[in-house]
């Protein structure tokens, strides 16, 4: 099929809705069917190569959707830290598996790089190393997918080794490296149109099959039997529930299915990811959150056993909300969620007006967007006043273009609010600060942007399996490095005549350097797929007790949604600037 075929066949579909999918029809032949009405193995392999090289090289079909895609082969940042994977491509590490004892300098773009790609082709000469290796992920993604024409003469079956480590032992990837991976094949899907639900159960399936230290063996490609597949193998890489490390500290440990034993834990996932089973990989890796938990327990510092046994998601915090809760992808909006996902406590819609740059978030009082439930607060951009430029003191003023309007649509007080924009100066980061009637009283809180490595009510708050932390319990004194930066912000109660700190503000949570409460904080999530974790959000203090009362608990988990997205929409458009100019 010709390059400007396959561009018209996913505008098409892009620009029409289909039907959810059937739990009995493979992800492959559902959205070759939905891209191309024919479900052939011409069809299929098409598909796999407009879907992996934009995995490869990013974007180059049109429309996506508004997705951008990266690719692989381009640097990115995952969970904070930098991602690189261009030198195990290009040859400038000795990373490739040839056999030996240790990694060999190959070049994989050694057939015209980018250009074939975006011409839907694996590289210009079919002898080439680039043609080999784009050629094999089309046939395991194909096989991993469920294609079920694959086999046929136009779609072969997986020629490549069916061991996913043994192909990249020597690369020693990290949870970082791997998460980008991993990220960048959830883009690209979307960026076709592919549903929420397929996304995040592709996604679970790779980061369980190759995510894991020391996994068991898996069988991917059915003939040819279980085969270690971890290619997260660095100490960082969470460790695998029934874990076989011995089997892979040996220099060649690919086990032929004709020699597993039967009390070696092996499974199948071709048949589960290629229908869609979510639930399986769900439980998978609530299995291993579970093992782990024992060791994360052992490496806090004793003080910290003051901690909640209870997992931090279902402690009960104010007016009906967790103590901390995460904020997921809805589609094009979010959902506000507590320990279980599937059960949302509120659904965040996401809305851009006509001729307005900025975006409106709607906190609603149903977790579902089918339920149309009333709306609680809205909040978005607007011009309000005047803001000063190089600090509050400053006497140059210009028009307040960054403040936000917040609507209370639900509330016995005014029903408009202003948070308003202080600016920054020097190491302080933007500030935001707003003033509601808590229980009779004018409180004023103000939002900080964190130390990306020196706060720990954000720190301790930015992964799924972290415990509860709360105002007061000791503070970690262990010096953070670079590679650990984590993003988000705290809010600040600064009410004239509000309690300071009764101790020293620097070795307990709870309070910042000054001695002000911390109420709430936020830390940016890892996940880049639709459905995934954006953010996790925390109450501390007064806040945490629901002593400001109801409306208070829902302005600051909407600003602090807000300040989020206004983070993420900032450094897309720098990597868009920084695009343009090269």
């Amino acid at each position: 099929m010709r390059f400007t075929d396959v561009a018209l066949a996913f505008s098409a579909f892009i620009a029409n809705a289909v039907a959810q999918r059937p739990a009995d029809t493979s992800i492959c032949d559902y959205y070759t069917t939905a891209l191309f009405e024919n479900n052939t193995a011409e069809n299929q392999y098409s598909l796999l190569v407009a879907l992996v090289n934009t995995v490869v090289i990013g974007n180059y079909t049109q429309p996506n959707v508004g997705i951008v895609v990266p690719g692989i082969l381009a640097e990115g940042i995952y969970n904070g830290t930098n991602v690189n994977l261009l030198p195990y491509f290009d040859g400038t590490l000795n990373s490739t598996n040839r056999g030996g004892s240790s990694g060999e300098s190959v070049n994989f773009l050694d057939s015209g790089g980018a250009t074939p790609l975006k011409q839907n082709k694996a590289a210009d000469d079919e002898n080439s190393k680039q043609y080999k290796l784009l050629t094999h992920l089309y046939q395991f993604f194909g096989t991993l997918l469920g294609c079920s024409m694959q086999g046929m003469p136009a779609f072969a079956s997986y020629e490549g080794d069916p061991s996913m480590f043994k192909v990249h032992k020597f690369m020693n990837l990290n949870p970082a490296e791997l998460g980008y991976f991993v990220q960048q094949v959830g883009l690209a899907g979307a960026s076709f149109g592919v549903a929420e639900d397929d996304l995040e159960s592709v996604g679970m399936a790779l980061e369980t099959m190759f995510g894991l230290r020391c996994a068991p063996p898996v069988e991917v490609v059915k003939p040819l039997g279980p085969q270690l597949q971890a290619i997260c193998i660095d100490q960082s890489c969470p460790l695998a529930q029934d874990a076989v490390c011995s089997k892979y500290e040996a220099p060649n440990t690919t086990t032929p299915s004709s020699t597993t034993t039967p009390s070696m834990p092996s499974s199948s996932v071709t048949s589960t990811v290629a229908t869609g089973g979510s639930k399986t990989w769900a439980e998978l890796r609530h299995q291993q959150l579970l093992r782990e938990e024992p060791r994360l327990t052992s490496l806090r510092p004793k003080k910290r056993s003051q901690s909640s046994p209870a997992p931090a998601l279902a402690e009960r915090g104010p007016h009906g909300l967790p103590m901390r809760f995460v904020v997921r992808g809805a589609g094009r909006s979010f959902k506000l969620c507590g320990e279980d996902a599937k059960a949302p406590l509120h659904y965040i819609a996401r809305h851009h007006k006509l001729f307005s740059r900025h975006e409106q978030l709607i906190l609603h009082t149903s977790g579902h967007k089918k339920d149309k439930s009333a709306p609680l607060i809205s909040i978005k951009k607007g011009v309000f006043g005047t803001a000063p430029v190089g600090g509050k003191n400053s006497k140059v003023h210009i028009p307040n273009f960054e403040s936000y309007n917040i609507e209370l649509h639900k509330s016995n007080q005014n029903n408009t609010v202003e948070m308003k924009y202080e600016g920054s100066k020097g190491l302080v980061k933007d500030k935001y600060a707003f003033t509601l009637f808590c229980n009779g009283r004018r409180e004023t809180f103000r939002w900080y942007e964190a130390n990306k490595l020196n706060c720990p009510e954000v720190r301790a708050i930015h992964k799924r399996d972290k415990p509860i932390v709360k105002t007061g319990m000791p503070k970690d004194p262990k010096k953070k490095r670079i590679g650990t930066m984590i993003t988000g912000s705290y809010l600040i109660r600064v009410t004239d005549g509000a309690p300071q700190c009764p101790g020293d503000p620097n070795v307990v949570m709870g309070w910042d350097e000054k001695g002000r409460e911390i109420v709430a904080s936020y830390a940016r999530g890892g996940s880049g797929f639709i459905g995934g974790t954006k953010m996790f959000f925390q109450f501390w203090g007064s806040a945490a007790k629901g002593q400001f009362g109801e409306d208070f608990t829902r302005v600051a988990a909407v600003t602090g949604t807000a300040l989020w997205r206004e983070q993420i929409l900032e450094e897309k458009a720098a990597a868009q600037r920084r695009n343009r100019n090269r």
